[in-house]
């Protein structure tokens, strides 16, 4: 879609509001220049995603009042996410030239909005010089240090506080190229310096960034092997007889590679869907030298002779993962269309396209923002790459119980550990499918609840073949005397199936009792995604008290409970770390 496209979907949304259903989100922005084609692009976006956006714009030229002012609009529309995007130009004066007072008095105010807000605080990188008309005439080495020490500045701050990420402009420049941002005319004439693709370009940084703020990320790169991985196609080449090597073609597919092991590095989940006997691609492996990527970078490799559409399933079942985490390569545009049109959840980017830009396509996809990234994260593809060797005991083993054994699972459980609270937070943001209320919750407002006097419980999962990381939360809070409330119940997806949730549940039960509890309420807010927890709570023996909505509300008797379990050990240990 064009921008005109998403200007009109605004319009529209202005004149007759949104359609039922959609999710909604609170953002602001606050720039130091008119803001309103900004504004109605998110817009247009947002509702082309399924979002019903409640935005505020800071009045022109009242930024500066806003950021301060606790009592301001800005502060009262309590944004869940806010952008922050200031031009070069408008901070150019007479007095401005002569020193960097003003410039200090806007990050003063950014820091101060910053600790004060709950929500996300995005800061774009100024703008540098050298796409300024301005720095060629007018002192530039002042405009140079100007950028330079807000940048800098923004960057401490983004260290200092969780809640702040920086988004650098200067890469978004790039993609567009320098000479193709202003709107000299809009700028002059209605202090709207950047021209439409370039509000556009901006925009689907933000919108990346409000998926990832409400979970909707993608988690894993599905890859096809032959033409895409490397040249040629290994059936008939052999190992040692495909395009992966110093020259090119073959250097572009290694640059491809360097790619992709940066993102599972990162925490992207790599998998293989391929058509291809399993034999050639272990032999791949096994005897190309070249390969950046090995076998054990692999969460799921699936190698045969069925359709792309019907493998993909397959591995969206055995990662545990939904199928709209899911982004498929392939350079086939037949398989890529068979894809699309069975399973439209999977995103499928444009692989018709010759392989020395395979890197920069993949780099320039939107589809794996986070908003701050956790050592969880890092880790996320190793951990998924190793699950498949637990997947062989499983297969070994003759029920559940057995397999935990073989595992040797232990729970280490953490109450009230501000530590870890990026990596709490960021779960509720992104656990779907076992979450009981789909509550996200910032890192300030999990703060608040702890100082507050909620009980947050939260679990590192390992086992003998290391550790899943922090996969499992619980917000608990006094509802009255002797009743508990479990306000939040979640776990990574990663690690469903194997009675975690349960032994987890059993030992806070347990600290409840000893606290005096009697009664444990939980209320189940179904979504379109977390079916799996729905009958969690009356198979734990939970009466049902209430419903509205499609919301229910359990009540558990902790005295009857722990009786009723006495004697039906789960073989997980618990080690309890307060």
């Amino acid at each position: 879609m064009e921008i005109l496209d998403y200007l009109k979907l605004a319009q529209a949304f202005e004149k007759n509001g949104s359609e039922k259903n959609l999710e909604n989100v609170k953002i602001s922005i606050v720039t130091n220049f008119t803001d309103d084609l900004l504004k109605k692009t998110l817009t247009g976006l947002c509702i082309s995603q399924g979002f019903h956006p409640y935005i505020f714009t800071v009045p022109y030229k009242q930024y500066l009042f806003d950021l301060k002012n606790e009592s301001s609009d800005l502060y009262k529309h309590e944004s869940e996410i806010t952008f922050v995007f200031f031009d070069i130009n408008p901070f150019i004066s007479s007095e401005f030239t002569s020193s960097l007072d003003h410039i200090d008095e806007v990050l003063n105010d950014l820091k101060t909005f910053c600790k004060q807000t709950k929500g996300d605080v995005i800061i774009h990188t100024l703008i540098n010089p050298s796409s300024v008309q301005h720095s060629r005439i007018f002192k530039g080495h002042i405009l140079n240090r100007t950028v330079s020490e807000f940048n800098n500045k923004i960057s401490e701050l983004s260290d200092e506080l969780s809640n702040v990420r920086i988004l650098d402009t200067n890469s978004i420049v790039s993609s567009v190229g320098e000479k193709n941002i202003r709107d000299l005319r809009g700028m002059y004439a209605f202090s709207q310096p950047f021209n439409n693709e370039f509000t556009l370009n901006i925009v689907k940084e933000w919108m990346s960034l409000i998926r990832a703020k409400k979970g909707l990320i993608h988690k894993c790169i599905v890859l096809d092997l032959d033409n895409t991985l490397w040249g040629g196609v290994i059936g008939e080449s052999g190992p040692l007889g495909v395009s992966l090597g110093n020259e090119y073609p073959g250097n572009a597919f290694l640059e491809f590679q360097k790619v992709l092991l940066d993102y599972y590095n990162h925490g992207i989940i790599l998998a293989i869907n391929s058509k291809n006997n399993i034999e050639d691609v272990n032999e791949m492996f096994e005897k190309n030298q070249n390969m950046i990527l090995k076998k054990s970078h692999f969460a799921s490799i699936v190698a045969n002779w069925k359709t792309k559409a019907e493998n993909l399933v397959q591995i969206s079942n055995e990662l545990n993962i939904g199928l709209d985490s899911i982004v498929f390569i392939d350079d086939d545009p037949m398989n890529r269309e068979i894809v699309t049109s069975q399973l439209p959840e999977v995103m499928v980017p444009n692989w018709s396209i010759p392989p020395e830009e395979y890197a920069k396509t993949l780099l320039d996809l939107d589809a794996f923002h986070v908003i701050k990234l956790t050592d969880e994260d890092k880790q996320r593809g190793q951990m998924y790459a190793v699950e498949r060797e637990r997947k062989e005991i499983l297969s070994s083993s003759t029920d559940v119980s057995e397999y935990l054994k073989k595992l040797d699972v232990e729970i280490e459980i953490s109450l009230n550990s501000r530590e870890q609270i990026p990596r709490l937070s960021q779960l509720t943001q992104k656990t779907n499918q076992f979450n009981l209320s789909t509550i996200r919750s910032t890192e300030k407002e999990i703060e608040t609840l702890i100082d507050t006097g909620a009980l947050v419980f939260s679990g590192d999962i390992k086992d003998k073949f290391g550790s899943y990381g922090i996969t499992i939360l619980a917000i608990i809070v006094e509802k009255e005397i002797n009743k508990a409330e479990l306000l939040i119940y979640l776990m990574s997806c990663r690690v469903m199936g194997r009675k975690i949730e349960e032994a987890f549940l059993r030992s806070i039960i347990e600290t409840l009792n000893k606290k005096g509890y009697k009664k444990l309420v939980a209320k189940f807010i179904p979504t379109k995604k977390n079916l799996p927890i729905s009958d969690f709570f009356p198979q734990l023996g939970a009466m049902q008290v209430s419903s509205s909505e499609g919301a229910k509300v359990y009540e558990l008797a902790i005295i009857d409970y722990l009786a009723n379990i006495a004697n039906n050990s789960i073989p997980i240990k618990i080690k309890e770390l307060y």
